[in-house]
């Protein structure tokens, strides 16, 4: 009995957390998505100081196209620059370590 009522008591809550998510005016999708393009909007803005010349053309992006992007979308292409971001501070910080300076092309 107990085990009954603790599995309807479960699904009622997990459907109602899905609901809730899965809202398009829920008020933390629609922040989370504000946070996601303002993290690629500072990505384009200070490019040539995170990321390596090369890895610039991922910025290559127009303000209306961001907002047009849904989460999926955003978090891809954040990951992706992440991800480039890492390789810029990598290389660069194995520069210093050796002695070598640090690579002109990737600067601002």
């Amino acid at each position: 009995m107990t085990t009954a009522i603790r599995e309807t008591l479960c699904e009622l809550l997990w459907e109602l957390r899905n609901n809730i998510l899965a809202r398009t005016d829920n008020p933390t999708v629609l922040r989370e998505q504000k946070t996601l393009q303002e993290r690629l909007h500072w990505f384009k803005r200070f490019m040539g100081q995170v990321l390596a010349q090369r890895h610039c053309k991922l910025t290559d992006f127009a303000s209306k196209e961001v907002s047009s992007w849904n989460r999926k979308q955003c978090r891809k292409r954040l990951k992706t620059l992440g991800i480039a971001r890492e390789i810029y501070r990598l290389r660069n910080r194995s520069d210093l370590d050796l002695g070598r300076p640090k690579n002109l092309g990737s600067g601002p």
